[in-house]
C-alpha cells in the first residue's frame, strides 16, 4: 500500500527488493530526485569538503549507529562494524582513486570523528536524513555497510559501490552487490584483506598502463 502525503509518496517498510531493482537502477535515478534547495545544499557542503580541490573524487561513507546495535543483534546475531574496517578501506581506495575526499554521513558523529579522521576524511554534521541521502547520493562512490538507506543512497550515486559482508549473513545490500557489476562485497579478515589490495593495486596498474599506452 502506498500513501500520498502533502505531496509525497511514503513507500511502505523493505520496499528495496533488489531483484527487482537492480534491473531498472538508471530508471530509479531518472524517477527519485531531490527538490532543488536540498540539492544546492548538498553541492555546498561537498564543495567545503573538497578544501578546494579540483576534479577531486568524493567517496561516500554511510555509518550507521545507535538504535541499529540492537537491530544487528536480533536479527543477525552479530555486532556493529569495527572502526577498522573504515580505516583499511579509506586506505585501500586512496590508491585507486586520486584525488579523494571521503565524506562520512552517519547518526552517530562523535564516533565517526574519534575513530575516522585523516586530511581527507570528512565527517558530515546534519540533523536531516534528507540532506544525508542526497549528499551520499552525490558522491562519485560508496562504501556502506548495512541497511537500506545506505544502499539507496549508493543506487542514486550510480559509482562504485563497496558494501561490508555482514558475517555471510543476508542483507539487501548483499545481495543488491550480487546484481550490479559495480558493486562489490569486502569479506574483511587479515587474509581477504590481503588478497583485496592485490586486486585493487593490479586493477590499478593495469589503469596506469592503459593511460599511458594512450599518451
Amino acid at each position: 500500500m502506498i500513501d500520498h502525503f502533502n505531496g509525497s509518496m511514503l513507500l511502505p517498510t523493505y520496499v528495496q527488493i533488489p531483484k527487482y531493482i537492480a534491473p531498472i537502477v538508471s530508471e530509479v535515478r531518472q524517477i527519485f530526485q531531490f527538490k532543488e534547495h536540498i540539492v544546492e545544499e548538498s553541492q555546498r557542503l561537498l564543495h567545503i569538503a573538497s578544501k578546494g580541490v579540483k576534479n577531486i573524487i568524493y567517496m561516500g561513507v554511510h555509518m550507521r549507529r545507535t538504535v541499529y546495535k540492537g537491530h544487528l543483534k536480533l536479527l543477525y546475531h552479530t555486532s556493529m562494524v569495527k572502526p577498522d574496517f573504515f580505516v583499511r578501506q579509506i586506505d585501500l581506495l586512496q590508491n585507486k582513486y586520486k584525488p579523494v575526499i571521503f565524506v562520512v554521513v552517519t547518526d552517530d558523529p562523535e564516533w565517526c570523528e574519534l575513530e575516522l579522521h585523516g586530511d581527507d576524511v570528512v565527517v558530515i554534521r546534519n540533523k536531516s536524513p534528507e540532506q544525508d541521502l542526497a549528499i551520499v547520493s552525490a558522491c562519485n562512490h560508496s562504501i556502506i555497510v548495512y541497511g537500506t538507506y545506505g544502499m539507496l543512497g549508493a543506487i542514486l550515486s550510480g559509482g562504485d559501490t563497496f558494501v561490508y559482508n555482514l558475517t555471510n549473513s543476508y542483507d539487501a545490500a548483499f545481495e543488491m552487490a550480487s546484481l550490479l557489476p559495480n558493486w562489490q562485497i569486502v569479506t574483511w579478515g587479515n587474509n581477504t584483506y590481503l588478497l583485496i589490495c592485490v586486486i585493487c593495486c593490479f586493477r590499478y596498474v593495469l589503469e596506469l598502463d592503459t593511460a599511458y599506452a594512450d599518451i
